[in-house]
């Protein structure tokens, strides 16, 4: 066993050592302090990066992010029984691209964290219905852990764990019901229609995970579901993911008649913890890596029972790890991951946003420019991309140029996601166009009075 954990941990350390040099993206800027506000205490300021509460020292967070990981890796292989099976499931998880959220981004500490708890529960079972109240707490991927009981000792934990889990569900409660009040009707919506979600969600998770070939925040797939009529009614078309994704639905009767085998404990492992990322209300992103982190384990584990003691192991290994190896360097900064974002997915609009929000902060307002257009061309009514061309635009007093993207802002803001104030950003700005010359008609363009 030992020797086991010391590969499991070396295979970690080999693969995400260089992380340690990298900064922040996205989310985890909003913690960022200076350097001389570092907490003098060695110990506290190590849980403020661990929450992700205050960073003043990006190789720490880095070294935590991969801990965690590191340590989950090790309790795959003991929770799941330390056999050769659970080792090789340990190694295809700790290299497993989908996990870069879990891994890598400082942010996604609370999916790798909650699933850390519920290992040790799973592996130390008397514990289980205390740290399931706390990870409750802690993370929203512990949802519908209690549905591994239905195939694991002890069976009456199915009906436990939710009634602990709601006594400790107020803060998850709570900021659920923000999400809803932000979504738009058609992604909040609780009707039949949005099983074919369901469907497609899970078929398109299940394939991705297997075969992790285009990776970032923002998939393209079911991107635009919601945000208008058109782009919504799209994605309720039938596609090979929603026959996938049904194929594994049923594929659960068998399953489970059958969960005392490695095999099918580990894909409904992977089925019943998907299902709560399965867009039914969607309150999120409708398809990023972070929510897959805890279900990965399962499918990892049920592929190591069809690959082990065969070419295919090696093959996945080295497929898992070279794929992982060059996804890293989008990690570095913000403008390396959304770049990374607009090429594994050039029609996610939100990548070129983002990219372009990087850019500018680095002082490249051009550059900027230029990738905020190509999110235009894939998306030409975009919220985000129109307001921040037209206030770049306004800035560097190219007012005819920004009147039209101005308009398209105004016409497609999003009714629910603080419109008073994106109304007073673009009035602001429509004064200042007005000052220097130019009114707004009924035409895209305005003239010059």
């Amino acid at each position: 066993m030992v020797t086991r954990l010391a590969i499991i941990i070396t295979v970690v350390l080999v693969m995400f050592w260089r992380t340690f040099k990298y900064g922040y993206i996205i989310d985890d800027l909003e913690s960022v302090k200076p350097k001389d506000q570092e907490t003098k205490k060695f110990f506290k300021r190590v849980w403020e990066h661990l929450r992700g509460q205050k960073y003043t020292d990006s190789r720490l967070a880095h070294i935590l992010s991969t801990g965690l990981h590191c340590i989950n890796c090790c309790l795959v292989y003991l929770a799941l029984g330390r056999t050769d099976l659970s080792f090789l499931a340990a190694i295809l998880f700790a290299i497993n691209p989908v996990n870069n959220s879990g891994s890598m981004w400082l942010s996604g500490k609370p999916y790798s964290m909650g699933t850390m708890l519920l290992l040790i529960g799973l592996w130390i079972l008397p514990l289980m219905p205390f740290i399931y109240g706390f990870t409750i707490w802690w993370s929203p991927n512990a949802l519908f852990f209690p549905m591994i009981f239905l195939m694991h000792e002890p069976w009456w934990y199915f009906l436990l764990l939710p009634m602990i889990g709601y006594l400790f569900s107020k803060k998850f409660r709570s900021t659920l019901k923000t999400r809803i009040k932000g979504g738009t009707d058609e992604m909040v919506v609780i009707a039949p229609r949005k099983l074919i979600l369901v469907c497609k969600t899970l078929g398109y998770y299940f394939k991705h995970c297997l075969f992790p070939v285009r990776i970032g925040m923002c998939h393209s797939y079911l991107h635009t579901f919601g945000l208008t009529e058109k782009e919504t009614k799209v994605w309720y078309k039938l596609d090979k993911y929603f026959f996938l994704g049904l194929a594994l639905i049923l594929l659960c009767i068998p399953a489970f008649i059958n969960r005392a085998s490695p095999f099918c404990f580990g894909y409904l492992w992977f089925i019943f913890l998907t299902l709560q990322w399965c867009n039914f209300v969607m309150v999120n992103h409708p398809i990023t890596e972070r929510y897959i982190y805890l279900p990965t384990i399962g499918l990892m584990y049920m592929l190591a029972t069809m690959i082990i003691g065969t070419p295919f192991m090696w093959m996945f290994l080295v497929f898992y790890a070279t794929r992982m190896f060059y996804f890293m360097p989008a990690y570095e900064n913000v403008m390396t991951f959304w770049k990374s974002n607009t090429e594994n997915f050039p029609g996610v609009a939100m990548g070129y946003n983002q990219y372009g929000l990087g850019l500018l902060s680095f002082g490249n307002t051009g550059s900027a420019v230029d990738v905020w257009v190509k999110g235009i061309q894939q998306r030409p009514n975009d919220f985000r991309i129109s307001f921040n061309l037209a206030n770049v635009l306004i800035g560097s007093k190219m007012f005819p140029q920004a009147m039209g993207f101005l308009k398209t802002a105004e016409e497609n803001m999003d009714k629910k996601q603080n419109p008073e104030f994106w109304q007073s950003q673009i009035d602001i700005m429509k004064q200042e166009c007005i000052k220097n010359g130019y009114q707004f008609q009924d035409t895209t363009i305005g003239s010059s009075s």
